[in-house]
């Protein structure tokens, strides 16, 4: 779905120099995007490192398609599910399937991130869902809410995200702060690269 917060992760990983194919939907049956190419086979997801979609495009997959891409993952591929809005019964269950255990809460005010230092910090708001405890912690808030969470799945990992409004810090004048948001998220998804080598 386009959205801001969208647009400004689109620019920050072709900024960094990321690969980016995308299929963004705009009403049924219409998306921007290469159409001449498929995104999720497992051709495309085996050359992928980090697969990033929305609650509402992951409830859309047929269940053949969450098979292929759950083996991607098996196999080492990164999955990010971002919560863009109020989800429905059908697409919370959708998410569980991932082993992503969310619950609606009240929602809270706005808060910094938790690492960012200084009263006049950005507050940023979030999804509210409180995330399972099968899910690790990678970013927070002050008030404590965790708005980041992973887990590990064969060689994979699968992430969600709750935030809404990340894209504040780049209209702030923050760029590195986004930009070091989205790496520290995005790296630890992302497909290994490469062999570690043993040290003696």
């Amino acid at each position: 779905v386009p959205s801001a917060e969208l647009k400004y992760l689109r620019r920050w990983a072709t900024d960094a120099g990321q690969v980016v194919d995308s299929r963004i939907g705009l009403s049924e049956g219409i998306s921007l995007g290469d159409a001449g190419k498929p995104l999720v086979d497992a051709a495309s997801l085996a050359a992928s490192d980090l697969l990033i979609t929305d609650e509402r495009s992951w409830a859309t997959f047929d269940a053949p398609t969450r098979r292929l891409i759950g083996d991607a993952v098996d196999g080492g591929l990164g999955l990010l599910l971002r919560v863009t809005a109020a989800m429905s019964n059908e697409q919370i269950n959708a998410s569980a399937e991932l082993g992503v255990d969310m619950a609606a809460v009240d929602p809270t005010p706005a808060s910094a991130l938790r690492d960012d230092s200084g009263d006049d910090a950005l507050r940023l708001n979030h999804l509210p869902y409180r995330l399972g405890k099968n899910l690790a912690p990678l970013v927070a808030l002050r008030n404590g809410d965790v708005v980041v969470g992973w887990h590990a799945q064969g060689r994979g990992r699968i992430g969600v995200v709750t935030l809404a409004d990340s894209y504040r810090h780049v209209l702030a004048g923050s760029t590195d702060r986004h930009g070091s948001l989205w790496a520290t998220i995005t790296s630890t998804l992302a497909r290994a690269r490469g062999e570690l080598q043993p040290r003696l």
